[in-house]
């Protein structure tokens, strides 16, 4: 009675790096009109071997994110508000040049949660509906998402990625909010007395080239 053996990674390997060195192999190469370079079988080994799995899994994982980001645009109207604040020591262009950072991060890190991100950079606070002059320079990012799992798990990611204060960010807060809601706010559509360092916001990111709205 015969019975199948699977072999693992480590034998299919061994077993393959046999093959290309046997004299047959090497033979039938030269019968195709090819010169045997081991170099190159190696290098095919390796492609093979461990890099080809590494591609299939990063696609895999890409197409995977793509249907469960389009599924919660669709279906999904929660959202977190994400709130990171840069050094207030650091000057308008040396914020500007730290939440370029952040966000750059943020796209590279391609965390789950980051489904519908749109964020806007934020320079001004504590306002008044009265007096203008009571603006107190602040620099930040406004960023919401559509909520599609734990509070915690973006904490904790944005605690690791920023760590030791890296680029000025010194403080962050992620709390729930309607997704329509959150694209408000980013957009600066705030209660009254934030309509003073919404304007002086706008007017800091038309004259430092900055987008108003800027997609993740």
């Amino acid at each position: 009675m015969f019975r199948y053996y699977i072999m693992n990674e480590a034998e299919r390997r061994a077993a393959w790096e046999s093959f290309i060195m046997t004299r047959e192999y090497r033979q039938s190469v030269r019968d195709n009109g090819n010169e045997w370079n081991e170099e190159e079988e190696r290098a095919r080994l390796e492609f093979v071997f461990d890099i080809a799995p590494d591609i299939a899994k990063a696609e895999k994982a890409k197409r995977l994110k793509v249907v469960r980001d389009e599924y919660h645009k669709a279906h999904t109207t929660e959202g977190v508000l994400i709130t990171i604040s840069i050094d207030q020591k650091q000057s308008i262009s040396e914020a500007i040049a730290s939440q370029n950072a952040v966000i750059e991060d943020l796209r590279k890190a391609k965390y789950s949660w980051m489904i519908d991100g749109r964020c806007s950079y934020e320079y001004w606070s504590d306002g008044d509906s009265v007096n203008a002059e009571n603006l107190k320079y602040n620099p930040h990012i406004h960023l919401i998402v559509r909520k599609s799992g734990k509070l915690s798990v973006i904490r904790q990611h944005l605690a690791r990625k920023f760590k030791n204060k890296k680029y000025g960010v010194y403080i962050f807060d992620v709390k729930p909010l309607a997704y329509n809601l959150g694209e408000e706010y980013v957009q600066g559509k705030k209660v009254e007395d934030k309509q003073f360092a919404c304007l002086q916001d706008a007017e800091t990111r038309d004259a430092y080239s900055v987008s108003h709205i800027i997609i993740i």
